[in-house]
């Protein structure tokens, strides 16, 4: 309990903590992730060149509307020293999953989901269990899915920047790719009023429009993230 305390209390100051350092092993949020490992059995951490790697088969079984499906996959999960700040990467060494479905195409890491959108699900709770189940687990089940029946079983996002702008789209409720590049632009600078006119051309203030949509990208998307993903977009442009 002491250590849980202890995590959690790291978790409420992060902001004021600056870059946290997951690769001290006394780090008590490296040993919250020891702990979590219990329910990920098959899968062990190691240390190289003084950095911690959790890899091993990973034995999947899932099921989605009665369909059940199950494979092993061997998996290496890289882990920045920023973590939980920033999510890990995860490879798949086997090449059961070929190179040309949903990887990236120098580093060979499993593209799970568009940056934002990794981190829109991971800030719903900054562990491995979460990074388990609501981002690895989807990812395999849908690709064993492609693989059995040749369809994809939900909308798939494009690659590169194409599948950033189409997260946003769905995200901030528009198509308009200048519109979201404003709306990104007004949570990134926070140099704006609920009272004014909202950029989608609605006629609508702020408040009344897409008040709801700026609060959810400035609650789940860092401001990093952010802009990297202006930058992208704006080139695109």
């Amino acid at each position: 309990m002491k250590v849980i305390l202890i995590v959690h209390q790291l978790l409420e100051k992060r902001q004021n903590l600056g870059v946290t350092d997951f690769y001290n092993k006394e780090n008590p949020i490296f040993q919250r992730e020891l702990e979590q490992a219990q329910y990920f059995p098959e899968l062990g951490w190691r240390w190289k060149n003084d950095i911690p790697i959790l890899s091993g088969r990973y034995y999947f079984d899932g099921i989605k509307n009665g369909i059940k499906l199950k494979d092993d996959f061997y998996l290496i999960f890289h882990f920045p020293q920023q973590y939980p700040d920033k999510p890990p990467l995860v490879s798949e060494i086997e090449a059961k999953i070929p190179f040309d479905y949903h990887r990236n195409e120098k580093e060979r890491w499993l593209c799970l989901a568009t940056p934002s959108d990794i981190e829109i699900q991971f800030t719903k709770d900054r562990c491995l269990k979460n990074f388990m189940e609501n981002l690895v687990n989807p990812y395999l089940y849908l690709w064993l899915y492609f693989n059995k029946f040749g369809i994809m079983l939900w909308p798939d996002r494009s690659h590169g920047v194409d599948g950033l702008i189409e997260g946003y789209k769905s995200i901030l409720k528009t198509d308009d790719i200048n519109v979201i590049l404003m709306l990104l632009k007004m949570v990134f600078s926070g140099d704006f009023y609920w009272r004014n006119d909202c950029p989608c051309g609605s006629g609508k203030t702020i408040r009344k429009c897409h008040k709801k949509q700026l609060k959810f990208v400035d609650d789940n998307i860092s401001k990093n993230q952010l802009q990297k993903d202006i930058k992208e977009i704006g080139e695109y442009l």
